[in-house]
């Protein structure tokens, strides 16, 4: 738990630096060119390598061991970061070289999703997974917190340039703790398969373990309505009050999210955790229906506070379940589709929020999404293969079968190898 502690404070640490620097970066955009189109491409090159990169990265973080993989990652997000702050402090700093960079730093950080999941399922005993997966909520939420409020005091203050020195701060505190923490192999031979075979064993076992299947297409369904509901609210709010009141539901909404967070790491989460995943699910839902309730800042508040407090509590028993059922040899790349297939659905809700807040209204758009979500939660329920998962699927402490072994992925080739005749 020691080691995992550090690792969750490395990789927090690294996230609130990049998110100062896209913070810095978009006011820079928006400055140089009020273009929303480029600083919405900004945000595009933040996140598109990372969903794209992630069945490769996947395959890399079972190959080698997951610590370098870790440190690979922020040494090179730490290169591109530093990059930046040259380019600022020599006058050269354009948009391109914004856009590019980012997607630079992305590309190296989209391993660090599946190794990060799949080291704590090596360093923490599967009875305190939902306690750890709540520190780790935790920090994600303290950085998503603190970087906008610390962002917004120092660019005034010293500008873009600082932001980008702590950024680049951030990725070598990160470097230095991943370099010392000592993180146990997961591979049980040295035997690897053909690269390509490797690639698609990720999809190979979701696609036979149905359950899992249903319920990454579960979460991309509450992606899509979550995602929808975070570019739905600005307009809701200042549909009939001020940017205080919005600052205040955004405000609420992170509180939310942090004491979500602090719940799950003292509770640990449910012991059915299906029934735990499809229970926050709903709680979400019904808190998108606030949002419509009436044209008050306080209702509206309450209904981030509810939503960001269940989303936590959702990942993280979510994240239990996914560590304690996926044989750990092969966790790297289940898990980089597992992030891949979700987020998948978030660019699309984007999209897809602006048009349907312009046809209907954004509190009309929080009924259909509320209701969206209680339908899909109610389909989730009457899966079997779903409903069932934690039985049918043994936890990964079990003896992996071959089919999960790295070095047995498909042998069926060699099996039918021609034998010498003696």
């Amino acid at each position: 738990m020691t080691r995992f502690r550090w690792l969750t404070l490395a990789v927090s640490v690294s996230l609130l630096g990049s998110q100062l620097t896209g913070f810095g970066l978009g006011v820079a955009i928006l400055a140089q060119t009020r273009s929303t189109t480029l600083y919405g491409l900004l945000a595009l090159a933040t996140v598109l390598p990372q969903i794209a990169l992630a069945p490769l990265a996947g395959v890399l973080v079972d190959r080698f061991d997951r610590r370098r993989v870790l440190l690979a990652g922020q040494l090179g997000a730490g290169a591109c970061s530093l990059a930046l702050l040259l380019l600022y402090g020599a006058g050269a700093l354009s948009v391109p070289a914004m856009v590019i960079l980012q997607a630079a730093g992305a590309s190296f950080l989209a391993a660090q999703f599946p190794a990060v999941s799949s080291a704590t399922a090596l360093l923490v005993p599967k009875e305190r997974l939902g306690r750890a997966n709540g520190l780790a909520q935790l920090g994600l939420a303290i950085a998503q917190i603190a970087a906008p409020a610390l962002a917004g005091f120092v660019l005034p203050l010293v500008g873009t340039g600082a932001l980008l020195t702590i950024d680049f701060a951030t990725f070598l505190f990160a470097a230095t703790v991943i370099a010392f923490l000592r993180i146990p192999n997961a591979r049980q031979t040295n035997e690897r398969a053909p690269f390509l075979d490797e690639l698609s064993h990720g999809w190979r076992h979701l696609r036979r373990r149905r359950g899992l299947l249903a319920m990454l297409v579960l979460f991309a369904a509450l992606n899509f309505g979550l995602g929808s509901a975070q570019v739905l609210i600005a307009p809701l709010v200042l549909g009939f009050a001020d940017a205080r009141a919005l600052g205040i539901v955004l405000s609420t909404g992170g509180l939310g999210m942090l004491a979500g967070s602090g719940v799950m790491l003292a509770w640990g989460g449910p012991r059915r955790r299906v029934a735990g995943v499809l229970a926050f699910a709903l709680v979400q839902g019904a808190c998108f229906f606030l949002g419509a309730a009436r044209p008050s800042t306080a209702i509206v508040a309450l209904g981030a506070f509810g939503a960001f407090f269940a989303a936590p509590l959702l990942e993280g028993t979510n994240e239990v379940l996914w560590q304690r059922k996926v044989p750990r040899a092969v966790q790297g790349r289940v898990f980089a589709f597992r992030a891949t297939i979700p987020r998948l659905s978030v660019p699309v809700a984007f999209l897809c929020a602006g048009a349907l807040g312009d046809r209907v209204g954004a509190a009309r758009a929080f009924v259909l999404l509320g209701a969206f979500v209680v339908a899909v939660v109610g389909l989730g329920s009457r899966y079997g293969r779903l409903r069932n998962l934690e039985s049918e699927i043994p936890d990964s402490d079990q003896p992996a079968t071959a089919e999960d072994r790295p070095d047995e992925i498909d042998h069926r080739a060699r099996q039918l190898r021609p034998q010498a005749v003696h």
